[in-house]
């Protein structure tokens, strides 16, 4: 007969933060009755977490594309603007630069997000 397992991986916390890094751990599988029939296993698992997460994108945004929407030049002036937010996640202040092509600007282009803090960009 044949059984099926489900085992599932989820980092230990320390404190209110989740521990970073690689873990593992032996299992051990014994057969009732039968003290010759044991079989280790070694599950490892990794945890990361991004030093600065993207926040507050608007609706119709999916991975790496933010989606501006119409913009009707008959009626519209000027540009579409798009707000959303910087989170560091680190003790460490991080610089951040956006380059991207004319038609598109970012303000603020060049700052720094203090630690454990949120910056907003246009």
């Amino acid at each position: 007969e044949k059984s099926s397992l489900m085992m599932a991986y989820t980092p230990p916390e320390k404190g209110t933060a989740m521990v970073l890094g690689e873990q593992s751990a032996t299992v051990k599988m014994t057969v009732m009755h039968n003290q010759y029939e044991t079989t280790s296993f070694v599950l490892s698992g990794e945890a990361y977490a991004n030093d600065v997460l993207v926040e507050d994108l608007p609706d119709g945004t999916t991975d790496n594309v933010l989606n501006f929407g119409e913009l009707n030049l008959e009626h519209d002036t000027g540009a579409k603007v798009v707000t959303f937010s910087l989170r560091n996640r680190t003790d460490d202040v991080v610089k951040y630069s956006w380059q991207a092509d004319a038609q598109f600007t970012m303000s603020p282009a060049v700052g720094h997000i203090p630690p454990n803090s949120v910056a907003e960009n246009i």
